[in-house]
């Protein structure tokens, strides 16, 4: 009586989980180099520029992890066959022999129960939803998004609708180094207030028109540590004519004065310009911190 048992299928499952794993693992090595190196754009919408140098040592470490993975795994030898050894019995069974033999035994070894041995006693199947979850940011980066930053929110232009700045002389303006930030620092300073107020300015940022054509707001995402928690901050532009012409989220260069309005008992920098001619589109820009 001969018991063959084999289960090469259980190999099988082993060696898919592996390969599916060093390849799960070389992905994500592949995205975060290229993201880093190729596509900066869209890694500067995810993370702050001082967060981004661990994403390329991350991607370097994740790549000699799998490569040293897979070079364990082509050397590792093939597990043996699972195999029972026939039964052999020493006596012959002759005329005379009138003894019962009756072989009721079970086969029972290492925690296997032939006695009761059904498909659903252990799991041999290879099972591809665990790699699901893993999949949606690889697929997210194969798709190229993030592609754009988050959407500007509507601007309340009550308190600023007045516009009294003289615009004469202009033409020989000149042009104050500041930038978004600098800018938005002023306001809580009233040594800064008095300094600056009347000064020409140069900022960008993103359109968030008003209910007042004559007002809109210009937006910058200040970003602390990733995308999902920026916060929006707004400059009032205060025009004489209307800027209604100027589309929600565009990208814009404004030229104007800065000035200073009281509102609710805070003070907010905002910038009056003479009209369409100081407002002109330009490109994107990363989020500031």
């Amino acid at each position: 009586m001969a018991d063959h048992h084999h289960h090469p299928h259980e190999d099988d499952s082993y060696y898919v989980d592996q390969l599916c794993t060093i390849g799960m693992a070389g992905a994500f090595a592949g995205t975060c180099l290229s993201m880093y190196f190729f596509y900066p754009e869209m890694l500067n919408l995810l993370l702050a520029p001082q967060l981004q140098i661990f994403v390329p040592i991350c991607g370097a470490v994740l790549f000699a992890v799998t490569l040293l993975r897979a070079i364990v795994l082509w050397l590792e030898p093939a597990p043996a066959a699972h195999v029972h050894e026939p039964h052999e019995h020493e006596h012959v069974h002759g005329p005379d022999c009138d003894h019962n033999h009756e072989h009721d035994h079970e086969h029972k070894h290492a925690g296997h129960d032939h006695g009761d041995h059904s498909a659903e006693d252990h799991d041999h199947g290879w099972a591809p939803w665990r790699y699901v979850v893993l999949l949606v940011p690889i697929s997210l980066f194969l798709l190229g998004l993030p592609n754009q930053g988050p959407a500007v929110a509507g601007f309340d232009a009550k308190g600023f609708e007045a516009s009294d700045a003289s615009f004469e002389g202009e033409g020989d303006r000149v042009l104050v180094d500041a930038n978004y930030k600098t800018i938005e620092s002023w306001k809580s300073d009233a040594n800064q207030r008095d300094s600056y107020r009347g000064k020409w300015v140069k900022v960008m940022g993103q359109v968030a028109p008003s209910s007042n054509e004559k007002v809109f707001s210009l937006v910058r995402f200040r970003i602390q540590c990733c995308g999902a928690d920026v916060i929006q901050l707004d400059v009032p532009i205060i025009s004489p004519t209307s800027m209604s012409h100027l589309k929600k989220g565009t990208w814009v260069e404004v030229v104007g004065k800065v000035d200073f309005v009281e509102r609710g008992g805070r003070f907010f920098s905002v910038l009056r310009i003479p009209g369409s001619a100081a407002v002109r589109e330009t490109g994107p820009q990363p989020y500031i911190w």
